[in-house]
């Protein structure tokens, strides 16, 4: 039964190595990422608040992070209402 598994497993392996190449060439190639939609994404991340973590503490980064998540603000606003950080070390770390 050896040979039959090996012939199976080569042919499996040459399926799909063609697929991976139709697939790069036909889905994958040519596709650009919308850097303005992709950065509103990134702004309005409850994750950013692990950004944080080193500056205000875990436990305010997580307070942060449920706020944001039940308010629909996202970490930027939140921190600015609460004067957590200053307006310019936040824009440095999350702008």
């Amino acid at each position: 039964m050896m040979p039959v598994i090996i012939y199976n497993l080569l042919s499996s392996i040459k399926i799909l190595s063609n697929a991976i190449g139709a697939f790069g060439s036909r889905c994958v190639k040519g596709i650009t990422a919308n850097r303005k939609r992709c950065a509103q994404y990134m702004k309005e991340s409850v994750g950013l608040a692990t950004v944080l973590n080193p500056y205000i503490g875990y436990k305010k980064a997580a307070v942060l992070a449920k706020e944001a998540e039940m308010t629909g603000k996202n970490i930027y606003e939140l921190a600015l209402e609460k004067k957590i950080l200053a307006q310019d070390k936040l824009n440095e770390l999350l702008g």
